[in-house]
């Protein structure tokens, strides 16, 4: 490689400090977003994957019942490992120590010495205590009757002291219980991931939740036993529906366990990764197509004194490389500052444990290649571009604007678009996974990115004649020169526009699916419910019925209905059901049915399925439906109505509680619907209602307004780390057409300087500038807001219909959103056209 060659990169690269700032920015905001996801990234799941490898820690062997689902579900795995079992377990040969174990993570929560109750953020997990466990005991004793354990981290968190008594609520009532000791894992390891962690005795956790036995049992072999015999004479001696597993086998199902929470914020976080990245590309590509616009006086030059195309294409990748390289370099530790600034808000947001943050040889090595290869293919396109203009044109600083190009981009975008557009309809009309889906979606989504930024350049001059008409008749001079500005560089145009076009885009989407939740959540309440007021757990756990069949013997109350989510696997499919007793539940849900069989009386296990549901399945009256709940029990369920509402909790089959306690044994609720009696006003209803809330601390009852209410708050905690994602990526966007508005600008300073020779005033034009601005702007909010609306209706019909059933397009947000693009578009606009207009007209004229 030439020497000269190389020393001619280094020097353009330092020959401009403004340009060279305003580029690099660009690279390094991208590659700090995608740093900063592979940060959190790890350390996130190294936090969710922790809990489930501190739970198989020091043991040898696991004796579990054989889940149906996969993976099994903490919630709804019944204890069903009885003391027989364990007893069986402990005398066969080789076994050291059998201990069962048993959990709840919704039972107990323990009030702070202050009284309020302890960490509402995040999960609370008791644990019957067993000795030999994992759990070790730093201070104290192991829990009695009436008393309980703490993790040392909690307690010393929030001034818990050994020996005192404290008030624990459990859904049924408030109880003093004392705090025995504060304990620690044994594996050195071992992590709480952020949960509080506590254990009362076994006989009395058992007692709570109303059944005998355990979930699991872990077992220790002797030493100098052989594994593999032992889990043989184990598998050999237990009954039917119990397995085996190893130390290996129990991480592995408890990795599976919480894999789709460490997916589920990975994925999130490398998901808005790649689409900052996208955003970046669009970027980095608009910067440098400037660039070379403005050195295409400089690049003639060199090829006037001998210089091949070729060599002036190296030397510019060169300058890419090298402006990559350091830039991914500085982008990495932004990232890092960045990753430590959203575990914080993930942390004060929902309690979530702050992450080891450290930087993984992987994230530095994908960091640096991607901002690396991201600048090197986003200046391959304006350096080849730059090298086709004749040498003549070139060092009169004259790109010619060919005839070839608009018909070259046209064919090529609409190409883009369409089969973007089939894509996304295969998406969402073919039979395909969930990742298929997404997979279809995603790239058809890029598809027609691209395609519609290529057509831009071809309808933005028309289309600024138009919104521009209005500036021009108003500002006269400036209005107009802004609006035909537009059009006599249509491409610098189009892409200056881009950048926020893809940031509307993605706002939009999530403004649209956002909405359509909470309306779903509003729509489904107000429409499954008759009853006036409704009782739920605050924390979303299950609760036993007792808390139900206490609230209906109250003579401020006429009628509950107490309703069941859970899960069942239908005709092969995982599926949602809502269980309630059928006799009653019409008086207080509206089911809708549109369809009811006669022979309701007769039928031992019916089920009712919504309309949709059952037209999307080709379910009819008197269908047979075989159903596997998760204790691996079957049953034939007939179809004795459809209905056109989703029953109550969303879900799309309805059983009667009989059905599911014959099958499951489980007498937990989710919500209870509850209608007044007419004999009490509204006001003792109220007082009734506010004395059994204290009674019974972790639920909550609420009027279906306030319901629907506290639903829709829900959804937006829920959206809040999405949104604040959705802004940064605005600011991206925002960033990048103020880096390519500077640049564009400063690229005009000959044609500014003979509009000043000619007579036009420093103000008039700053305000032709600001104007343009302000028109390019319009245009990329516009374009960007349709398609982020087409995808978020998308998104909303791809998403199963028990999920969001109803699509919400928030108009008023999104007016606001584009008046807001505007408005910083012109403020971005405001210090390059003052720099400019500032400038003597000499000066101007002969840059």
């Amino acid at each position: 490689m030439d020497t000269k060659l190389v020393r001619h990169s280094f020097r353009q690269l330092l020959s401009n400090k403004v340009r060279l700032a305003l580029t690099s920015f660009a690279i390094v905001i991208s590659v700090a977003f995608v740093s900063a996801s592979l940060t959190l990234s790890t350390g996130i799941s190294d936090v969710i994957f922790g809990w489930g490898e501190t739970q198989a820690a020091g043991l040898d062997l696991v004796v579990e019942p054989e889940s149906p689902f996969a993976p099994k579900n903490f919630e709804v795995s019944p204890a069903r490992v009885s003391d027989d079992t364990v007893e069986l377990v402990r005398s066969v040969d080789g076994v050291a120590d059998a201990r069962p174990t048993l959990w709840s993570n919704f039972l107990f929560r323990p009030t702070k010495p202050d009284g309020e109750l302890v960490d509402d953020k995040f999960t609370v997990s008791t644990f019957g205590w067993v000795e030999g466990s994992n759990f070790e005991i730093v201070d104290g004793s192991p829990p009695r009757s009436n008393e309980f354990t703490l993790d040392i981290d909690t307690a010393e968190a929030n001034g818990y002291i050994v020996g005192e008594t404290y008030d624990m609520t459990t859904p049924t009532e408030t109880r003093a219980m004392r705090l025995a000791a504060t304990t620690q894992f044994r594996d050195p390891n071992g992590t709480t991931a952020g949960q509080v962690v506590q254990t009362i005795s076994m006989d009395e956790l058992q007692t709570e939740l109303g059944q005998p036995g355990y979930v699991n049992i872990h077992i220790n072999i002797e030493k100098g036993s052989d594994r593999s015999s032992v889990e043989a004479a184990l598998q050999q001696a237990l009954p039917e529906g119990l397995v085996v597993l190893t130390q290996q086998e129990a991480r592995s199902n408890l990795r599976e366990l919480v894999a789709p929470y460490a997916q589920g914020f990975s994925g999130g976080l490398l998901g808005f990764s790649a689409l900052s990245l996208f955003v970046a590309c669009f970027i980095i590509y608009n910067t440098f197509s400037v660039l070379m616009q403005q050195r295409t006086r400089e690049l003639g030059l060199l090829r006037a004194v001998g210089a091949s195309p070729r060599q002036i294409r190296t030397s510019i990748q060169i300058e890419a490389i090298v402006l990559g390289l350091g830039c991914s370099i500085v982008g990495i530790a932004v990232g890092l500052g960045i990753s430590y600034g959203i575990s914080e808000m993930f942390h004060s947001a929902a309690g979530f444990p702050r992450p080891d943050l450290a930087l993984t040889p992987t994230a530095v090595a994908l960091s640096l290649l991607v901002g690396t290869l991201a600048t090197l293919l986003a200046v391959t396109a304006p350096a080849r571009k730059a090298c086709r203009v004749p040498v003549v044109n070139a060092v009169r600083g004259v790109q010619p604007d060919t005839k070839k190009t608009p018909t070259v981009r046209f064919i090529i975008g609409s190409l883009l678009a369409v089969a973007g557009i089939v894509s996304i309809t295969v998406g969402l009309t073919a039979d395909a996974t969930t990742r298929s889906t997404v997979l279809l979606l995603g790239v058809g989504s890029i598809f027609v990115f691209f395609g519609v930024a290529l057509l831009n350049s071809l309808w933005i001059a028309r289309c600024s004649q138009v919104l521009g008409a209005p500036l021009a008749r108003l500002t006269n001079v400036p209005g107009r020169l802004a609006r035909d500005n537009i059009g006599r560089n249509r491409t610098r145009s189009a892409s200056t526009a881009a950048s926020l076009m893809i940031g509307l885009a993605l706002v939009s989407l999530v403004l649209v699916v956002g909405e359509s939740f909470k309306a779903t959540a509003s729509t489904g309440a107000e429409s499954a419910y008759k009853s006036d007021n409704i009782l739920y757990n605050q924390w979303d756990y299950k609760y036993p019925i007792a808390v139900a069949e206490k609230l209906e013997a109250l003579p401020e109350v006429e009628q509950t209905v107490a309703i069941s989510i859970d899960l069942a696997e239908i005709d092969g499919e995982v599926q949602y059901l809502t269980v309630a007793d059928q006799q009653t539940a019409s008086d207080l849900i509206d089911f809708d049915v549109s369809e009811r069989s006669d022979m309701l009386e007769g039928v031992t296990h019916p089920v009712i399925v919504t309309e949709r549901e059952a037209n999307e399945k080709g379910i009819k009256l008197g269908d047979e439906l075989e159903t596997r709940f998760y204790n691996g029990t079957t049953v034939e369920l007939t179809v004795v109505g459809i209905n056109r509402n989703n029953a109550a909790g969303g879900s799309s089959y309805y059983i009667d509680r009989s059905t599911w306690f014959e099958q499951t044994k489980q007498t937990t609720v989710d919500i209870v619907a509850i209608q007044s009696a007419a004999t009490v006003t509204e006001s003792q209803f109220e007082t009734a209602m506010e004395r059994f809330e204290q009674a019974n601390a972790q639920v909550n009852v609420e009027t279906i307004d306030d319901f629907i209410a506290s639903t829709e708050r829900s959804i937006n905690t829920s959206l809040q780390t999405i949104n604040a994602m959705m802004f940064l990526a605005i600011l991206i966007s925002f960033l990048g057409i103020t880096n390519t508005l500077a640049l564009s600008i400063s690229e005009r300073t000959t044609e500014m300087g003979l509009l000043r020779a000619v007579g036009m005033r420093r103000k008039q034009l700053r305000k032709a500038l600001r104007y343009e601005a302000f028109l390019i702007s319009l245009f990329g909010s516009l374009v960007g807001v349709v398609l982020g609306i087409a995808f978020g209706v998308g998104s909303v019909v791809a998403i199963p219909a028990s999920i969001v059933n109803s699509v919400q397009i928030p108009v008023a947000q999104i007016v606001i959103l584009v008046v807001l693009a505007s408005a910083a578009s012109v403020a971005a606009a405001a210090v390059p056209a003052w720099r400019a207009a500032k400038r003597r007209t000499l000066d101007l004229v002969n840059a």
